[in-house]
């Protein structure tokens, strides 16, 4: 991605696509590598709770959806209802200084 706002606005249309019930996100820029065509990445704390099934399927799509990002972070966990899991995702996507 050229900059952090076009990432951001993948992962939201990610999100979107999926239907999946975000709980909160918290999108920040972080230094990789001082010098290089990727020096930067967007970092993203995504909280996410629904169904099982649909919630691992996002989680598929998500990483066909942006081949570029790297999850840094995945927690599971039992949801507050039947059959919801509690999702605690990282991502790293690359931003490219052109």
């Amino acid at each position: 991605h050229r900059n952090s706002q076009d990432a951001e606005q993948r992962i939201a249309e990610v999100i979107r696509d999926g239907d999946v019930f975000l709980l909160s996100q918290k999108f920040e820029t972080e230094e990789i590598e001082a010098g290089s065509i990727i020096k930067d990445a967007l970092i993203a704390d995504l909280v996410v709770e629904d169904d099982y099934t649909k919630a691992l399927n996002w989680l598929g799509r998500l990483e066909e959806a942006i081949p570029s990002c790297r999850i840094t972070r995945c927690e599971l966990q039992r949801g507050d209802r039947g059959n919801d899991i509690h999702l605690e995702v990282r991502l790293q996507i690359p931003i490219l200084s052109i």
